[in-house]
């Protein structure tokens, strides 16, 4: 039986998921190789589409990669969901360019919309033209490019589901899954996180289980030369910004002093207490997809 037939044939009309999924060094220890990750994806994709919902990504295109396995999907699916709008959205961050042409992208748009997420504003003239990535200048602008493309994400979804995420070596003010997630919370959005394949997402299922404390050392880890160059330019390219600051103590503080009870229900993600506490712990992908699929469900309609 499918995923879309487990909730009886219920419709999520007007969601938009955005879905964080990918794998860490330690997801393979958990028994879960990259093709069977990369086939989550697709299956939380196609029971979405499946049920008239959309999604959100921020992955870069690679042929045969995985946003090239979510196309297929969008395509099978035609006439299903709400036409108007493309069935798939993917942002690419600063300072990558879509890999799919103009024209390409022209023919798809129906089922496609491939969006450069760029800069912040107050930081386009320092763009122009592009320092290189391996310069404080170039690392700076890369990690506010990928802060940018995550709020862009969260306004641009209904709901996020985090699983696994690569715990650390990112390039930007923290790892990206940690980060989505953290604006999902902060602006009230319904979050699905599971520890099913470790990595960050394991992370913050442990930060809102354990009791009130001071942040783990290796939390919200930041690469040493990101965080350099993000001290040394903050205070010159965005000196009244201070908000953009690395602070991962101020990460924890979200995360721990977030309950079960604040993810749950209709004001939060459509799952009951014991229900989320299942989908933290989940054994099996089958079962962390259904609780996601029906805490979906279960908001539509919600005011």
């Amino acid at each position: 039986m499918t995923d879309k037939g487990r909730i009886n044939g219920k419709t999520l009309h007007g969601a938009i998921v955005g879905i964080s999924i990918s794998a860490d060094a330690e997801t393979a220890c958990m028994g879960f190789g990259e093709v069977q990750v990369t086939n989550t994806v697709r299956r939380v994709s196609d029971a979405v589409l499946g049920m008239g919902g959309r999604l959100v990504f921020g992955h870069d295109w690679r042929p045969g990669g995985v946003m090239e396995g979510v196309l297929n999907i969008a395509l099978q699916r035609r006439g299903v969901g709400d036409e108007k709008e493309p069935a798939v959205h993917n942002l690419v961050p600063w300072p990558d360019r879509p890999a799919l042409s103009q024209s390409e992208r022209l023919h798809l748009r129906r089922h496609l919309c491939v969006e450069e997420a760029g800069l912040p504003d107050r930081l386009l003239a320092f763009a122009d033209p592009p320092p290189s990535p391996d310069s404080d200048e170039g690392r700076y602008l890369r990690a506010r490019g990928l802060t940018h493309l995550r709020k862009r994400l969260t306004q641009l979804a209904t709901a996020r589901l985090c699983m696994g995420g690569r715990h650390s070596g990112s390039s930007g003010c923290y790892p990206g899954i940690l980060e989505e997630a953290l604006l999902a919370l902060v602006s009230g959005q319904p979050l699905y996180v599971t520890s099913l394949f470790g990595g960050t997402s394991a992370r913050i299922v442990q930060a809102i289980e354990v009791e009130p404390g001071p942040c783990p050392p290796d939390f919200a880890p930041t690469r040493d030369d990101v965080r350099a160059s993000m001290r040394k330019l903050r205070p010159e390219r965005e000196p009244d910004h201070p908000e953009v600051d690395v602070d991962a103590k101020a990460v924890w503080r979200a995360f721990n002093g977030t309950t079960v009870a604040d993810l749950s229900g209709v004001d939060g993600n459509g799952l009951d207490e014991q229900e989320n506490r299942a989908l933290f712990h989940a054994q099996s992908i089958q079962a962390a997809v259904h609780l996601v699929l029906r805490g979906l469900v279960r908001l539509q309609g919600r005011p």
